[in-house]
């Protein structure tokens, strides 16, 4: 097909306002398609696109869980030091809303269970940081990362929910971590 017939159907198909999917091959290069007014698309793209979001979420899930783990091994073996604490919340605040970025969870859900701010004892501080821990665990077990083929909206609205309540839970423990005490 000569350049200037392909031409003129993308100028027929522009002025008619038809989004019809044109294709057509230019010499010297594979099958492009075109929708009327895009540019070709690189398929190739596409696939290496979603091939680096399966793996930015790969690396933030698993380092979610890692740090989930290591906050409360560190706190229960009495190796957790106020600044840790912060350092390790405010990693895990990061990998949650990544998380929430990269995920298609429905709209945006209220948490659960409503956070303590309040974070001024160390039975407080325990509490909280098993409890993140506990939040972290669920999150990571829902049913939801087990079978992507079936999108089951309940597990989705509890991943969200998850997440949202682990964001703010590791922000209220990063806010009072300079006034971490030890149970």
């Amino acid at each position: 097909m000569s350049r200037k017939l392909i031409l003129l159907q993308l100028v027929l198909a522009a002025i008619c306002g038809n989004e019809t999917v044109l294709w057509f091959l230019v010499p010297g290069e594979t099958s492009n398609q075109v929708v009327a007014g895009q540019e070709p698309r690189d398929r190739g793209a596409k696939e290496r696109e979603r091939q680096a979001t399966r793996e930015q979420f790969k690396q933030n899930f698993r380092e979610l869980q890692l740090l989930g783990i290591g906050l409360l091994k560190a706190h229960e073996s009495g190796d957790l030091k106020a600044s840790r604490l912060a350092k390790d919340t405010r990693a895990i605040q990061k990998r949650a809303r990544a998380l929430r970025g990269l995920m298609v969870l429905g709209q945006r859900v209220a948490p659960v269970d409503e956070v303590d701010r309040q974070i001024d004892s160390a039975e407080k501080f325990d509490h909280s940081i098993r409890h993140l821990a506990r939040l972290i665990s669920e999150f990571a077990h829902n049913p939801l990362h087990q079978n992507s083929k079936v999108f089951n909206t309940e597990d989705a609205a509890q991943a969200s929910a998850d997440l949202i309540s682990i964001i703010d839970l590791a922000k209220a423990i990063e806010n009072q971590a300079v006034h971490y005490v030890r149970a």
